[in-house]
C-alpha cells in the first residue's frame, strides 16, 4: 500500500490540476472544479492533494459551452508526526488514500417562457422599426441627391446632412445639426439674387424628415439593447457533470491487545488494513455563483479514527547493580478499543454559494468567499458499534481566482445530527468536528463562465 501511494504521488506531481471550492471537516467534497490544490487541515492533521482538468479538444482548451471529459484524482493522508508519514509511515499510523476521478461535462442554456414571449415581441417590433428606417433612409438619400443635382445644395451641405443622419453619438449629431443651422443663418444674410439655393431647404434637411429618422433609429437601438439585455441577463444556464471517483485506502498501526504481557511484541500487534472506495457523483453549476453536488459512496473501511490513541511506557530495571538502580524505558504509541472493519454507504450533498469580497471602495476584488452547507448520511454494513447516522455542517472558504495564492477555510459539523449514539458510551469520539484548512493553490480556482 505504501509503495502504491508513493508511486501515485510521483505520478500526480506532474498532473495536478486541482479540485474543490470547499471541503468538510473530513476533507471531503462532492463538487469538483479544475485547479490544483494542497490542503492542510491544521485541526485534524490531514493533508490533501486535489487535481482535476478537462481533456483538450482538437488540441485546444475545452470551451465553456462544449461537452468534454474530466480526469483527475486526489491523495489524502493522516499526519501523525510529520508530513512524511503520509508517504512512508509514522510511529502511530499511516492513514492514506489515493483516488482517481473520471467524468463527463455538459452545458445548457434556456430562456424562461415569459422572457421568450417578451423577446419575440421585441424582435417583431424592432423588425418593423428597422423596415421603416430603411424606407426613410432611402427616401432621404433620394431627397438629398435630387437637391444636389438641382444645385439647390452643394456638396458640403450634402455631406453634413448625410453624416448627421448616420451619426450614432448624440453629442456629435448635435454639433453637426448646429453646423447646418449655422449655414442656414449665413444664407439668410445673402441677398436672394446671389443665393445658390433657398435656405428653407435646410429646414427640411434638419427638420421633420431628419428628426423622424433619428427618432426611429433611437427606438431601434433601444429595442436592440432590450433584446441583448434579455439574452445576457435573463438567459438561464448551467454547467453539469457526472463523475466516478474511486481508489484505495489503507492504514498501518499498532493495536493494543489489552492483555498481561511480558514483552512488547506480545502486548501490541502490528496491523495492516487495505480498503477501497467507489463514488458516483453529479455536479451542477447554476449561473455563475451557485454550485450543487450529489454523490453516493461505498467504502470498505474501518473505525480507526474513532479508537483511543494511547502512549505506553515500558520500564526495565537493571537488577545487576547493588548500589542504586538503573532503569531504561521504551515508549509505544498504539490504538485501543473495539476495532472493526466494515462497509460504509454514504449519501452526500453539498451546496456552495460563491460571492466576491469587496474592498473598502466597494470594488470587487479577485478574492471570493465560498459558503458551503453540507449533509452526509452514513449507513454502516457489518459494524456492531456504529449505527446509521447523519452529519450536518457548514464550511467557509476564502480563495483567490489568481494563481499562486494562499487560501484558507473553516468547517464545523455535528457528527451525529439525530443523536443515535447518545445512550451509549462514546462511539464517535467527537460530537462536533472542526476543520481548519490552510490551502495553497498551484493554479487558481475559478468558476466556469458562460461565453458571450
Amino acid at each position: 500500500m505504501r509503495k502504491l501511494l508513493f508511486y501515485t504521488v510521483m505520478l500526480c506531481s506532474n498532473l495536478m490540476f486541482g479540485q474543490s471550492l470547499s471541503q468538510d471537516a473530513d476533507g471531503f467534497s462532492t463538487i469538483i472544479l479544475p485547479s490544483t490544490n494542497f490542503n492542510l487541515d491544521i485541526a485534524d492533521n490531514e493533508a490533501n492533494f486535489n487535481f482535476a482538468t478537462y481533456l483538450r479538444k482538437n488540441k485546444k482548451p475545452l470551451k465553456a459551452s462544449e461537452s468534454g471529459w474530466l480526469i483527475g484524482g486526489d491523495l489524502k493522508g493522516k499526519v501523525e508526526n510529520e508530513i512524511a508519514s503520509i508517504f512512508s509511515g509514522g510511529n502511530v499510523a499511516t492513514n492514506a488514500e489515493a483516488n482517481f476521478v473520471f467524468g463527463r461535462k455538459g452545458y445548457k442554456e434556456w430562456l424562461n417562457d415569459d422572457d421568450q414571449i417578451r423577446k419575440t415581441k421585441l424582435e417583431k417590433e424592432k423588425k418593423k422599426i428597422d423596415l421603416e428606417i430603411d424606407n426613410t433612409r432611402q427616401k432621404y438619400y433620394e431627397f438629398l441627391e435630387s437637391l444636389l443635382n438641382k444645385k439647390e445644395i452643394d456638396s458640403v451641405i450634402y455631406k453634413t446632412a448625410f453624416y448627421y443622419l448616420l451619426e450614432n453619438n448624440e453629442e456629435v449629431a448635435k454639433e453637426i445639426k448646429e453646423s447646418l443651422d449655422l449655414i442656414k443663418a449665413e444664407l439668410n444674410e445673402v441677398p436672394i439674387e446671389e443665393r445658390k439655393y433657398d435656405p428653407t431647404v435646410l429646414d427640411v434637411i434638419v427638420g421633420k424628415r431628419t428628426d423622424k429618422f433619428k427618432r426611429d433609429l433611437g427606438d431601434s437601438r433601444l429595442k436592440s439593447k432590450s433584446i441583448n439585455d434579455l439574452e445576457r441577463e435573463k438567459t438561464k444556464f448551467f454547467f453539469h457533470k457526472i463523475y466516478f471517483r474511486g481508489g484505495l485506502n489503507g492504514s498501518n498501526f499498532k493495536f493494543d491487545l489489552g492483555q498481561d504481557s511480558t514483552t512488547v511484541e506480545s502486548r501490541f500487534e502490528e496491523r495492516d488494513f487495505n480498503g477501497w472506495n467507489a463514488e458516483l457523483g453529479y455536479n451542477i453549476q447554476y449561473m455563475d455563483d451557485h454550485f450543487f453536488g450529489f454523490s453516493y459512496q461505498l467504502r470498505q473501511t474501518n473505525n480507526l479514527s474513532d479508537l483511543e490513541e494511547q502512549e505506553f511506557t515500558l520500564v526495565t530495571k537493571d537488577t545487576t547493580i547493588t548500589d542504586g538502580q538503573f532503569t531504561s524505558s521504551t515508549s509505544v504509541k498504539a490504538f485501543s478499543g473495539e476495532y472493526e472493519e466494515f462497509k460504509s454507504h454514504s449519501l452526500n450533498f453539498d451546496y456552495v454559494w460563491v460571492t466576491p469580497i469587496k474592498d473598502k471602495d466597494n470594488n470587487t476584488s479577485d478574492v471570493f468567499l465560498a459558503i458551503n452547507p453540507y449533509i452526509r448520511h452514513r449507513i454502516y454494513d457489518g459494524s456492531k458499534k456504529l449505527k446509521n447516522n447523519t452529519v450536518l455542517g457548514v464550511a467557509l472558504n476564502a480563495f483567490s481566482s489568481k494563481k499562486q495564492k494562499i487560501m484558507a477555510g473553516l468547517s464545523i459539523q455535528t457528527n451525529d445530527l439525530f443523536r443515535v449514539h447518545d445512550d451509549e458510551e462514546p462511539v464517535l469520539r467527537d460530537r462536533i468536528g472542526i476543520g481548519l484548512i490552510a490551502r495553497f493553490s498551484f493554479s487558481g480556482i475559478s468558476a466556469e463562465k458562460k461565453e458571450d
